[in-house]
């Protein structure tokens, strides 16, 4: 990873070139916009008066807002940003694709000036925050942005206000939408992000995890150790562990749905298990349960789940973490739901037998419905008509 003390020189010469790139193509407030007459107008008409005349905001006017949007690092340190976060490992994986991608190698990296390995990772934070940022995490930004330039107000902190009035309005904007990567408040959270996610990989390393396939590190019982360490990590920092917490939870929805879907398909269930699985919901004498559709739906997912129990056999369950172990190892099938199926391998080593239920009963009712499907299929072939 290259240096990252830059001196304060070469921030501001990268200032001002980012401030020629932006005018050369055109990149300023828009000279006709009309301003409502607010709190938020009137915080950034103080911070910057030329916005609010009778003529074009000059050169002048653009430098402000650039430098203020720039030049926002240490509001990474307000306690309303405390809890924003890009997922650690997420940004440690972007940001080794990039260096793959470019080819950056610690021998490429030695034939660079401090000044050229500088501008190497300016261009890669700026590329990492281009493709991590989604637009909640920027509704997040807003939204903490906001609360510190109501609290500031209130401390009769003007110069601060109008500052924060200036990005709120630009990054609130159309306009502002391409400098989103480059806002230093942005570059700040990247950087304690991708801080805590190398600290996260330091530990694998310094428990000889890193060079681990991981059926090997499943089976010497070194990740148990690693978790632990991890979650000591995660308690570090503040507001992570919640963040990681939840975007975990995200994936893990987004992989249930797969499941059921076919999406994502393991084939856990035999055709007969899968049978079994159909006569339990759709009986060969149906008749009305005097249920609602709601509590019917939730009877049947107890009887599938009740299915699933009674496969849950020790052997059984060794069976289905070789099939997940086998399909981790081939990139081809792991596709973007590694993260998920080590999740599922972990719920199925945990010896309460509810811990699996959750994603079998997904990949039940999505292999369910592939069975009927194929079923559909070959029946429409062999009603064809033969030539």
């Amino acid at each position: 990873m290259p240096r990252k003390n830059k001196k304060k020189q070469r921030k501001e010469e990268r200032r001002k070139s980012m401030q020629r790139v932006r005018q050369e193509k055109g990149w300023q407030p828009p000279p006709d916009v009309e301003f409502p007459d607010d709190e938020l107008t009137r915080d950034l008409l103080t911070f910057i008066p030329d916005l609010g005349g009778d003529q074009p905001p000059g050169l002048e006017a653009a430098e402000t807002l650039t430098t203020a949007v720039l030049d926002s690092y240490d509001l990474a340190d307000e306690p309303e940003f405390a809890e924003l976060w890009f997922h650690p490992m997420q940004a440690i994986d972007v940001y080794a694709d990039l260096e793959e991608e470019r080819g950056v190698t610690e021998e490429m990296l030695n034939t660079l000036s401090e000044e050229e390995e500088d501008d190497l990772f300016f261009d890669l934070m700026v590329e990492i925050a281009r493709r991590s940022l989604t637009e909640e995490m920027q509704t997040d930004i807003l939204e903490a942005m906001e609360a510190v330039w109501q609290r500031v107000r209130l401390e009769g902190d003007q110069e601060k206000a109008g500052h924060l009035a200036a990005m709120l309005v630009l990054l609130g904007s159309e306009d502002g939408e391409e400098v989103w990567p480059e806002v230093g408040l942005v570059q700040a959270i990247l950087r304690r992000s991708l801080d805590a996610g190398f600290e996260l990989v330091s530990v694998m390393e310094s428990a000889g995890a890193a060079n681990m396939s991981l059926r090997t590190l499943w089976q010497s019982g070194t990740d148990a150790g690693v978790q632990e360490q991890f979650v000591a990590i995660l308690k570090k920092y503040p507001g992570l562990e919640a963040v990681v917490s939840q975007q975990d939870e995200e994936l893990w929805q987004v992989g249930l749905q797969a499941l059921m879907d076919t999406e994502l398909y393991i084939g856990f269930f035999s055709d007969e298990e899968l049978e079994r699985a159909s006569e339990i919901l759709i009986p060969e004498a149906p008749g009305d349960s005097g249920l609602a559709d709601a509590d019917a739906g939730r009877v049947n997912i107890q009887a599938l789940q009740g299915h699933i129990t009674g496969l849950l056999t020790p052997v059984r369950r060794a069976e289905m973490r070789e099939q997940l172990l086998t399909m981790l190892e081939d990139e081809a099938l792991v596709g973007e739901w590694e993260s998920f199926l080590v999740a599922m391998l972990y719920d199925l080593n945990d010896e309460d037998p509810e811990t699996a239920l959750v994603f079998l009963t997904a990949a039940l009712i999505g292999e369910m419905a592939d069975m009927e499907e194929t079923q559909a299929s070959t029946e429409e072939d062999d009603g064809e008509p033969q030539a």
